[in-house]
Formats: structure tokens, sequence, C-alpha cells
């Protein structure tokens, strides 16, 4: 594979690339397959790659700690699946599960990071990608949204506005009109009254 031969796949971490990051990239790429049923990964596990799947269906599911399974996504062709874990150096936050006959592309840490030193565009995408399953941990873990399928949760998750505040910054104020929901995906706040 060269730059000139390459034309790019519609997949966050893939459009975002030069076609020489490409082919950087397509050298560390190891091509798996699993069964119906199958567990690709699971929760708890240690983080160290990240896949994309190139056929089939699967599903994302967490654990409660009283063992009920919350489906999170399926995703399917094109998706990316392990980036949590693999950008937070954490263990698996969820676990993933082949639907269908099931072909993916592994990618393991190493490459990853390398990508990520030589292409700035790649830790800029893969950390919009990072906080969007963020988020979507956080929904699944909350009593309320727990009751919620999938789907809903995807869909209250993308009314979400991402933003970033530095320390000292007023996110709303007492006897401000309240609008909405915050939820807090990295730092501290404090919050308190004026009385």
């Amino acid at each position: 594979l060269t730059p000139g031969d390459v034309v790019l796949p519609q997949v966050p971490l893939f459009s975002s690339l030069s076609p020489e990051a490409f082919v950087q990239l397509s050298h560390a790429m190891v091509m798996q397959k699993s069964k119906p049923g199958t567990l690709v990964f699971e929760q708890g596990e240690p983080g160290d790659s990240c896949i994309v799947i190139s056929r089939g269906r699967a599903q994302v599911y967490r654990k409660t700690p009283e063992g009920e399974e919350i489906e999170l996504m399926q995703l399917s062709e094109g998706d990316l699946a392990g980036v949590f874990a693999l950008m937070s150096a954490q263990t698996r936050q969820a676990s993933l599960r082949a639907v269908t006959e099931l072909e993916y592309f592994e990618i393991d840490r190493a490459a990853v990071d390398d990508l990520m030193q030589t292409w700035p565009s790649v830790r800029m995408a893969l950390h919009k990608f990072f906080r969007e399953r963020l988020l979507l941990n956080v929904l699944a873990s909350l009593p309320f949204f727990q009751k919620l399928d999938s789907r809903e949760r995807q869909d209250i998750m993308r009314r979400f506005q991402d933003r970033d505040y530095q320390p000292g910054d007023e996110l709303f104020f007492e006897g401000a009109e309240n609008d909405g929901l915050w939820v807090i995906l990295e730092g501290r706040v404090h919050v308190g009254s004026t009385d």
C-alpha cells in the first residue's frame, strides 16, 4: 500500500488521516473474525487496543454491579470500539459482543500512540470520540437513563453541547433560569449558595 493507492474509509479515525498516515496505520492493523455471540472484549479487561468493524454487527453493553446487562449501542461497518479505554489508559468500561458474523481490524495501543504523535488530527478526532463515549457511559450509569433503551440514550447524548471551562469560570449562577442538565465529564466543580 502506498499513499497514491489510498481512498480513506469514512471512519472517524481514518477519515481524519492523510494518505501517508493511513499507510502507516495499515501496517499495524490485524484482521480478526468472531462468530455470533462471541465476546470480542470484556468490561474490566486491560484496554490495550481498539477495533474498527469492517463487516457485521456488534453490541456494546455494560454490566451493573447487580449483573444486569445494559445495552449502550449497536455497532456496524465503519464503527470504532475500544477507544474509551485506549484514550483514558484504563480498563474496558464496557463489553463488546458479536451479534452476527463479525470481521474487524484490531489496532494496538502502541500503533495509535505513534499515530497521535505524528499526526495531531488523529488525537483531536479520537478525543472527540472519547468524550462522546464517556458521556454515553455516564448516562448509562444513572438510574433515570438506565430505563431508556440504547437508541433513546444515544439521541439524548447528541443533544448535549460539549463545553470546556477554565479554573474560575462560572458555569451557571444562583437565580439563573434552569433549562438543562449538566454532566461533568472531566475535572471538578464547586457548587455553592450565596447565603
